[in-house]
């Protein structure tokens, strides 16, 4: 019975030893991942960890070391992965520790992180006149930094090109879109001339360079094709009278569409260009100047632009100047037999277009002339039996007028514009 006894208490202390050992295992972390085994700046990687043993609830804490420098990317928390994004290249060492109620323990694992490739693209020209003998197409290079190679496997390149087009989408809008025209595949060659179809207008090529590791970035440049050169044609009236609406109409050719214009004048005293005002000397679609001769016998020196889509410019001076002397004439003989108390509307031509200031002289007692206010429209009134000669005066009349409307100033040209004299018979 002893011997029975002895064995049961045997048996019971090897399971309480064993319970023990169990209750007691050390923590342990069992696996750090990271889901790549490189990396690239500004990419995502997921970091998951795993760990074992220990008491109590464990809590995991990620951070990684690069250049010296050392960075949390998640304080202790008792999730087991956590995503971060590199921000630099280099070697960067991942951290896990976890801890539970007794203690910490810590792994770590390294990986590679590289730089975005960076491709820069040149042309050997922007601007082609293709149906020119001298074009040789467009010459494309291209060089690029970062990124992931070897001795063995540098980049790769693929060049595309493109139509850019316009479509409608509808009666009043329209689109831009790359229409694909060209495609050459991956290869280890960095240079590439293309030579487009004789067709004008704006063109896009993209070059994309591959890594070792399939990783890709692509840059894009465009480039013009025009057929015939740009030219700018004018219309304008070469000699206006005072007072007359001038307007210069630019057109434009060849080139590569759409096109802009703008205006510009020649200082008198510096010989400089100037603005005009904001609404005609910035590019613009805008291709019609319009303004009033203001001055008797003046000079007015515009200079016209038109710009092309690839940004080809063409210049064109214009003089326009004003006549210097004002036609006014009154055939008096339809005024020979007025009767006593008449009002007659006075039949005159003039090419005097400008605002204008009008008087006249004459013997008041048998007639005068009414000037209508805001009118071009002027009467005789006749007051008296007899015959006069009446003298009519055109000059220039302008007026200052303040924010409400009100005539602050009346100005009256030195001389006078224009006259004539006329007579004006009055009968009972």
């Amino acid at each position: 019975m002893k011997k029975i006894m002895s064995i049961v208490l045997t048996f019971l202390m090897i399971i309480s030893l064993s319970l023990h050992n169990v209750s007691a295992a050390s923590l342990k972390i069992t696996s750090l991942k990271v889901n790549q085994s490189y990396g690239y700046v500004n990419s995502s990687l997921k970091i998951s960890a795993n760990a074992s043993g220990g008491s109590g609830t464990k809590k995991y804490k990620y951070y990684y070391k690069v250049s010296g420098k050392t960075t949390i990317i998640k304080n202790y928390s008792t999730s087991k992965s956590v995503n971060f994004t590199p921000k630099k290249a280099g070697t960067y060492t991942i951290y896990v520790s976890v801890k539970d109620k007794k203690k910490t323990i810590t792994k770590s694992k390294k990986i590679q992180i590289y730089s975005v490739i960076k491709p820069k693209i040149s042309l050997s020209t922007t601007y082609l006149k293709q149906n020119s003998k001298k074009s040789n197409g467009v010459k494309i290079s291209v060089s690029a930094t970062g990124g992931y190679t070897t001795k063995k496997t540098n980049y790769k390149y693929q060049y595309t090109v493109y139509k850019v087009k316009k479509i409608k989408v509808n009666q009043t809008t329209e689109k831009t879109v790359n229409e694909k025209i060209y495609n050459k595949k991956y290869s280890t060659s960095c240079t590439f001339t293309y030579k487009p179809p004789n067709e004008a207008g704006t063109y896009l090529v993209t070059v994309s360079v591959k890594d070792a590791h399939s990783k890709v970035s692509s840059v894009s440049k465009k480039f013009y094709v025009c057929i015939s050169d740009l030219k700018s044609s004018i219309s304008y009236n070469s000699q206006p009278s005072l007072g007359d609406k001038v307007s210069i109409v630019v057109n434009g050719s060849g080139g590569i569409k759409d096109y802009e214009y703008k205006f510009m004048q020649i200082d008198d005293e510096t010989g400089k260009e100037i603005m005009i005002d904001s609404n005609y000397s910035y590019y613009s679609s805008n291709n019609n100047l319009k303004f009033i001769a203001e001055e008797i016998g003046g000079t007015y020196q515009i200079i016209s632009y038109i710009k092309d889509k690839g940004g080809k410019v063409v210049r064109k001076p214009i003089q326009i100047n004003v006549k210097d002397s004002v036609h006014l004439n009154v055939n008096d003989q339809e005024y020979q037999n007025l009767k006593v108390g008449s009002k007659v509307k006075l039949d005159y031509n003039t090419d005097f277009n400008y605002k204008r200031y009008c008087y006249s002289v004459s013997q008041k007692g048998i007639c005068q002339l009414e000037f209508l206010k805001d009118s071009k429209d002027i009467y005789i009134n006749t007051k008296s039996q007899g015959k006069t000669e009446i003298t009519l005066y055109f000059s220039y009349h302008t007026q200052l007028t303040d924010i409400n409307g009100q005539i602050i100033e009346e100005n009256l040209n030195e001389s006078d514009v224009a006259s004539t004299t006329f007579t004006v018979n009055v009968i009972n």
